[in-house]
């Protein structure tokens, strides 16, 4: 039995105002029963649980690599107090004889 391309867009429509929860509690309810709805719904599931997780994944590099520019930045700043440190002990040492 064909499938009208009108309805397959509606129903493409409404998956897409669902949440992925909404969508896999539908699926196993089994409120989406006709065998093309569920693979639309479980192949958006899927799709939707696959990006979720690679944002989440994104997320975490990039709080990773904040943390370690962060971490350099304190440590070029440690290295420039440090280095005025010996210089100002170095110039007094010179300026006041003993």
């Amino acid at each position: 039995m064909a499938v009208d391309p009108n309805e397959v867009a509606r129903f493409k429509n409404a998956l897409a105002k669902l949440s992925p929860a909404e969508i896999r509690r539908r699926l196993d309810g089994s409120i989406i029963v006709r065998p093309w709805k569920r693979s639309l719904a479980e192949a958006e599931g899927g799709r939707r649980d696959r990006e979720g997780r690679a944002g989440q994944e994104r997320s975490r590099i990039d709080a990773e690599n904040i943390r370690q520019r962060g971490k350099a930045i304190a440590r070029h700043v440690w290295l420039l107090v440090a280095a005025a440190i010996v210089a100002a002990v170095a110039l007094i040492w010179n300026l006041f004889p003993r």
